[in-house]
């Protein structure tokens, strides 16, 4: 297995991995396990531009949010992807058409990329990781 720094530079893409997670923690995002998401981050570098929009963006619209991002693993379908949590302190039925509205933002960078990343809510509470 290849070993990979977490500072790679990647041609089409000028950001780094440890340069986007530095990005997430001054954006106040937690990331419960740095090590798998930047393992997906190395193997798919063409996500890092839509997560930093799509962080910006809720950071925006829902400046209360705490923020959680992780890998979701779909065992039904054996596939794998990132996933941006917006987690409130009080839900509205307004978060989803929120969300809706931050898909619009990123979703199009996604277009032709490998990897894949969403925005979306768990509705638990801010504190649970």
């Amino acid at each position: 297995m290849e070993s990979h720094s977490s500072t790679t530079k990647y041609p089409d893409y000028p950001l780094a991995v440890g340069d986007v997670l530095k990005q997430l923690e001054t954006a106040r995002v937690f990331v419960p396990d740095p090590a798998e998401v930047s393992g997906y981050l190395v193997r798919y570098p063409d996500v890092m531009p839509a997560i930093i929009e799509a962080v910006e963006e809720v950071r925006d619209r829902l400046p209360e949010a705490h923020l959680v991002l992780s890998l979701y693993h779909d065992a039904e379908f054996d596939h794998v992807h990132l996933a941006l949590y917006v987690r409130l302190p009080h839900y509205t039925d307004e978060l989803l058409r929120q969300i809706e509205e931050i898909d619009e933002c990123y979703l199009p960078m996604l277009t032709g990329t490998r990897g894949w990343f969403v925005v979306t809510t768990d509705f638990w509470e801010p504190c649970q990781g």
